[in-house]
């Protein structure tokens, strides 16, 4: 008896396995695109495992994302800078409805412009970006029409004029002045920390005057679990009838798409990209372009840890956005950082975002990084032969870099970079022959 409930048994688990080895085989022929990716980095990848209809997203205000991301400040008469987030956050926030009076000023020659930067100025807050007033009301009790279109990339606070604040496009040199009724100056020198300023020197560059940390730095290499924000999620929010989507694959890419729109996911390096073929003959502002991308950009890039609102290229009318880790972007020259936006009056027309994430720290993992003093790495620029009218910024940053010991674990190193022909490149790849890697240079 016992024999034979044993031989059943054995029975029934043959079956059972024939049954899950059939699905499995008709899985790979029919659905290959969902199952399996060629790529084993792709496919190793921690899933964010949740459901795409039910999968929270960023929960960033404009304010987090248009914001300036330096602030330098005089003390004791020579010039300190920080990045620090959480200094920057609280001082985005004081200053909020805190200006009236909006005029437009002349435009300033270079010497004007240099002296007002360098010598004049008590404190100044920088953006990545000129960015307009329309997306930035909520610095002033009121903003007229014909302003909210006006671009600025510079708050500046004179030393001689506390009653005043001045807002400064670099590019342009064009000049706009507010009043304030409060103390400004003694508001905005509480925030000094004498650990998180760093001593600057001013150089200039193509278009704008920057300042760069004198001494020799040390920071901190931060390490996170990394993950991916499945198609699934991206299907359901961009397409009106999944089920009406066609899928194919091929060793680059995997690519859904309907009579209108293309999604595609490169296997190489995780990036999604979108296009839906779009009539639309609507001109929209400077601000709506910004407000829109904004909100797309929140509903659909899935990057928690810092975003700012990076460029808009305002004849193609690309919006960029860069992410961050805390208190530096990631400037790395694969654009793991980059997110970029074609809007128009009705929706996305074109989309480019990493479908890569990172979430969760591994502080256990993270370490000290010393750097290059500034003044050594303008030496080497200059030792180099680079022109400074040839560079566009300088700035410290991180890169994306997977870790040796896992391919779900990337780490942010910090380095400097600097930014030339419109990409960010280390000091050390400047030198480098430049690799056609194929597709447009703005990342579409």
């Amino acid at each position: 008896m016992g024999m034979k409930i044993r031989l059943r048994f054995l029975v029934f688990i043959l079956m059972l396995l024939s049954m899950i080895s059939l699905v499995l085989t008709l899985a790979v022929v029919f659905r290959p695109v969902e199952i399996f990716s060629p790529n084993g980095f792709t496919r190793n990848v921690a899933s964010t495992n949740q459901d795409a209809s039910t999968q929270t997203r960023v929960s960033y205000s404009l304010e987090d994302v248009f914001r300036p991301t330096r602030f330098i400040i005089s003390h004791e008469n020579k010039g300190k800078m920080t990045s620090d987030s959480t200094i920057i956050a609280s001082v985005n926030e004081v200053l909020v409805g805190k200006f009236k009076d909006i005029s437009k000023k002349e435009i300033l020659s270079q010497e004007v412009y240099e002296q007002l930067v360098l010598r004049d100025s008590f404190g100044q807050l920088l953006f990545d970006t000129p960015v307009t007033f329309g997306v930035m009301t909520r610095y002033f009790n009121d903003v007229p029409e014909e302003y909210k279109q006006e671009t600025f990339s510079r708050i500046l606070y004179r030393h001689d004029d506390s009653k005043n604040v001045y807002f400064i496009n670099d590019y342009t040199k064009q000049v706009f002045q507010a009043k304030t009724d409060q103390d400004i100056q003694s508001e905005l020198s509480n925030y000094y920390d004498d650990t998180k300023f760093h001593l600057v020197e001013s150089y200039i560059l193509k278009n704008k005057q920057i300042f760069i940390e004198v001494n020799d730095l040390a920071l901190e290499k931060q390490t996170y679990l990394m993950e991916q924000i499945p198609m699934s999620f991206y299907i359901t929010q961009l397409f009106a009838n999944p089920s009406e989507l066609r899928n194919r694959s091929d060793g680059q890419s995997i690519i859904y798409n309907d009579n209108l729109s293309q999604l595609k996911m490169d296997r190489s390096t995780n990036v999604i990209s979108y296009y839906q073929n779009r009539v639309d003959d609507e001109q929209l502002t400077t601000t709506v372009h910004l407000q829109q991308s904004f909100a797309q950009m929140k509903k659909l890039g899935g990057w928690k840890l810092g975003m700012s609102f990076s460029d808009f290229d305002s004849e193609r009318k690309i919006v960029e956005y860069m992410r961050y880790v805390g208190t530096y972007p990631i400037l790395s020259n694969a654009k793991e950082g980059l997110s970029q936006f074609i809007i128009t009056a009705t929706g996305i027309e074109k989309m480019r975002v990493s479908s890569l994430i990172a979430e969760t720290p591994i502080p256990s993992k993270n370490e000290s990084v010393d750097l290059m003093s500034g003044k050594e790495l303008m030496d080497q620029i200059l030792g180099k032969g680079i022109a400074l009218d040839t560079l566009e910024d300088i700035r410290l940053g991180y890169a994306w870099q997977l870790s040796r010991e896992s391919n779900q674990v990337v780490e942010f190193v910090p380095n400097w970079f600097i930014k030339i022909d419109h990409k960010w490149k280390t000091l050390e790849e400047i030198s480098l022959p430049t690799l056609d890697q194929g597709g447009d240079s703005d990342g579409f």
